[in-house]
């Protein structure tokens, strides 16, 4: 007796169900392929190129210096009773610096003064006695020689007033001698008198430099020489008073320059009339100078300038993705670079801000970032 085996029978619905779901799986991973980005986008800030000034800057040491100087002496013998003054300090004009023993002086002065006194007291008199001589004459009871003699009376009391009030004078201004007084707005330089010291005429008190005497002096590179111009404004600064600029003019270039040590400079000086710190002679102070600078120039933030092979590049955006574009530069401050070609105002370019970026790269922009 022979078997046969018994097959199942296929159901009539499995086949077209599996296609389904071929079909379906394919569908899905074609619209992954198609919907997907070719890359992440990044998120970049943008800037903008504009125009405006910018300058090259040196930055030289300075020294306070002064141009003139005023030299104060004792026109009296006299003993130093009281300083008011030391070195370096500021002093305003008619300030007290010392006081001179005036005791005889002043002795003087109030007997000048008390002889002023009676004197004005007997000529108004001597002009009383006059006036009613006069009168008396007038109605015939006085000779007219009486008269006479009482108006040279009063005449010779006025011009001994007068000499009186010079006498006067010239004792307040002897008195003034014992005062020594500054004569302008100045720092103090030297002292020489001290407390006890007997003066002589002639001797030396002080020595001050005018304010307005005062200069700065500083000395630039002989290859940068040409950016010095008399009148060119400057900025100062002290390291004594941090966070303060001052602006400065230079008043006088060095006919020619000299070497220091194993550089050729030339030697110019900044007025300080705006400076309202206390710098006094010696003290040493930073100066700004321009040697380039443009008014008008087309101008990028530095830190959106890339480099590579030698070459300057800066990333920009077309539709949505990074392009790059060579540039050449100019004149370059702390902040900014001028540039010459490569770039229009009022571009966009992107700050790649530390990220290595790839041309044809899709990006945005962070709103308010600066894309047109």
């Amino acid at each position: 007796m022979r078997f046969r085996s018994k097959e199942k029978a296929a159901s009539p619905w499995k086949m077209p169900a599996l296609l389904a779901v071929v079909l379906s799986l394919c569908a899905v991973g074609i619209w992954w392929l198609v919907s997907r980005p070719l890359d992440e986008a990044l998120r970049l800030t943008a800037v903008t190129v504009e125009r405006g000034k910018i300058s090259s800057s040196v930055l030289v040491n300075g020294v306070v210096v002064n141009k003139e100087e005023i030299s104060l002496h004792s026109s009296v013998s006299a003993e130093v009773l009281e300083l008011k003054a030391e070195e370096g300090q500021h002093v305003h004009r008619g300030q007290l610096l010392a006081r001179l023993d005036e005791r005889d002086a002043s002795q003087q002065l109030q007997r000048v003064q008390a002889n002023l006194k009676h004197l004005h007291q007997r000529e108004a008199q001597a002009r009383l006695d006059y006036e009613r001589l006069g009168a008396i004459h007038e109605l015939g009871g006085e000779a007219g020689k009486t008269v006479e003699d009482a108006h040279l009376q009063w005449q010779s009391l006025r011009k001994e007033v007068e000499l009186a009030g010079l006498e006067r004078s010239q004792a307040q201004l002897q008195l003034e001698r014992y005062r020594i007084t500054a004569p302008s707005d100045s720092v103090m330089i030297a002292a020489h008198a001290r407390v006890g010291a007997q003066m002589r005429i002639g001797d030396a008190l002080f020595r001050l430099a005018p304010l307005g005497g005062r200069e700065i002096e500083a000395r630039l590179d002989a290859g940068d020489s040409a950016a010095l111009a008399t009148g060119k404004a400057v900025v100062i600064a002290s390291d004594g008073h941090p966070g303060q600029l001052w602006p400065g003019t230079i008043t006088w270039i060095a006919p020619a320059a000299s070497r220091e040590g194993a550089l050729n400079q030339l030697a110019f000086r900044v007025s300080m009339k705006s400076i309202t710190a206390p710098l006094v002679q010696g003290q040493q102070v930073d100066v700004k100078v321009d040697v380039l600078s443009q008014e008008r120039a087309l101008k990028l933030p530095s830190v959106a300038i890339l480099a590579r092979d030698g070459k300057r590049y800066v990333a920009t955006m077309f539709q949505g993705r990074i392009r790059f574009k060579e540039v050449t530069t100019g004149i370059e401050d702390s902040r900014y670079s001028e540039i010459l070609t490569g770039l229009r105002e009022g571009e966009t370019v992107l700050l790649s801000e530390g990220r290595t970026l790839r041309e044809g790269q899709a990006v945005t922009v962070f709103p308010g970032g600066g894309a047109r």
